[in-house]
């Protein structure tokens, strides 16, 4: 049986973290990103492991992108690195902004809300150039949020993975003049 060894990077605090742009490309051997926010965790710019204009995606789920654990409100005392907090903290992700991997999961867990603005029309996995927000191409998506799940305009897609979503709040799916809220 042939083992695989993937590196690992865990940023967290007591503050928030704001984060501006990542973009893994090629750049290190795929691994997880995990991001550990006691307060608010806010994406303002893309946060990809590869261009999302690929056509070809073709990935094996988990070998050759960067997962991403994404945590706002979490519980420094447990050893589950999605727990979080009730109340404790709210996950943003700009307008505009995008995070995506080819073939790898993605977890965003908030003990508050997670807010997940309309998507750029620059961010697209498929021939059609539908917008996301948040996707897969072959990937998993999973949400643990505590309060309300708000798509003010946002989307989350996978094209060929699963989306799994535990909501303690409220699904608050709003238009904006430029999107439809989705999760497809």
């Amino acid at each position: 049986t042939n083992v695989m060894l993937l590196p690992g990077l865990e940023i967290r605090t007591p503050d928030d973290i704001a984060i501006q742009s990542y973009d893994l490309t090629g750049k290190f051997a795929p691994g997880v990103l995990t991001l550990r926010a006691e307060n608010n965790l806010t994406v303002s710019g893309a946060l990809v492991d590869q261009s999302t204009t690929n056509q070809n995606s073709t990935g094996q789920e988990g070998l050759n992108s960067w997962s991403f654990n994404l945590v706002a409100g979490a519980d420094a005392n447990s050893a589950d690195l999605l727990s979080t907090i009730a109340g404790a903290g709210n996950f943003t992700l700009d307008a505009g902004r995008v995070i995506y991997t080819d073939a790898a999961r993605i977890q965003l867990a908030a003990g508050g809300d997670v807010n997940i603005q309309a998507p750029s029309t620059a961010y697209h996995m498929t021939p059609n150039y539908v917008p996301y927000s948040v996707g897969t191409y072959n990937g998993r998506i999973e949400g643990h949020v505590q309060g309300n799940l708000n798509l003010n305009g946002g989307v989350i897609q996978s094209a060929l993975g699963d989306i799994k979503l535990q909501i303690g709040g409220d699904l608050v799916i709003a238009n904006t003049n430029t999107s439809m809220g989705a999760v497809r």
